[in-house]
């Protein structure tokens, strides 16, 4: 088991073929230790050659406020509307 960083798209090649071959390796075998090292440093250099960036979870819920036009005075949290009782959430 030889892992490195993929650094080239001649590194992202090689392990590309790399995980073909042991691809089907077991949970918790050398093989399949490195099956998982090799799926994580590929999916980092993919993620890199992309530009797409991970989003947080604050991120996420701004994103979908702003899709949705809320404004952020607008929400109240789950506490604040149990103890508020209102009639229409009993239907």
């Amino acid at each position: 088991m030889s892992i490195k960083p993929i650094k080239t798209e001649q590194d992202y090649d090689m392990a590309m073929e790399r995980l073909e071959v042991i691809f089907d390796a077991k949970k918790g075998t050398p093989e399949g230790d490195e099956l998982e090292a090799l799926g994580k440093l590929i999916e980092e250099y993919e993620l890199k050659q992309s530009g797409i960036v991970e989003l947080t979870p604050v991120q996420i819920e701004m994103l979908k406020m702003a899709e949705e036009d809320i404004k952020a005075g607008r929400l109240i949290s789950n506490e604040e509307l149990k103890a508020s009782d209102p009639d229409w959430l009993k239907e």
